[in-house]
C-alpha cells in the first residue's frame, strides 16, 4: 500500500509538472513521459450524500436464511430486514455517467475527463 501511494504521488507530480509547463511529453535517454487524456470520463464526488439512492451501489451482509427467503420472494414485510443489512453504500460511477449523459445534473458531483501518465 505504501509503495502504491508513492507511485500515485510520483505520477501526480509528473502530471502536474507537464501540465504547469504546458508540455505533452518529456523525453530522457531511458524514458518518455507523456501526458495523455484518459479514454473515459472520471466521476468526482465531493458530496456523496447528494448522490440519489438509485445511483449508489450497495454492499450487503445477509445471513443465509434471510438470503434464501429473499431469493424465494420478497414480501413487503422483509424490506426493513433488507435495509438493516446494508453495511455501506458507494456511488455507482457507471450509473452516474449515464445520468449525466442523459442531460441531468447532481449538485456536488461532476463527470469530466482526466489525464493519466504514460511511460514508454
Amino acid at each position: 500500500m505504501r509503495a502504491e501511494n508513492k507511485i500515485a504521488r510520483t505520477e501526480s507530480m509528473v502530471l502536474y509538472y507537464l501540465e504547469s509547463h504546458d508540455l505533452k511529453q518529456l523525453e530522457t535517454d531511458d524514458f518518455t513521459f507523456r501526458r495523455q487524456k484518459n479514454s473515459q470520463d472520471s466521476v468526482i464526488v465531493s458530496d456523496a450524500q447528494a448522490v440519489p439512492p438509485e445511483l449508489n451501489r450497495y454492499e450487503l451482509k445477509v445471513d443465509g436464511p434471510l438470503y434464501l427467503e429473499v431469493i424465494g420472494a420478497l414480501p413487503e414485510g422483509m424490506a426493513s430486514g433488507l435495509q438493516a443489512a446494508v453495511k455501506a453504500t458507494e456511488p455507482s460511477n457507471a450509473a452516474i455517467k449515464q445520468h449525466f449523459a442523459s442531460g441531468k445534473m447532481i449538485e456536488g458531483v461532476e463527470v469530466r475527463r482526466h489525464y493519466h501518465l504514460r511511460i514508454a
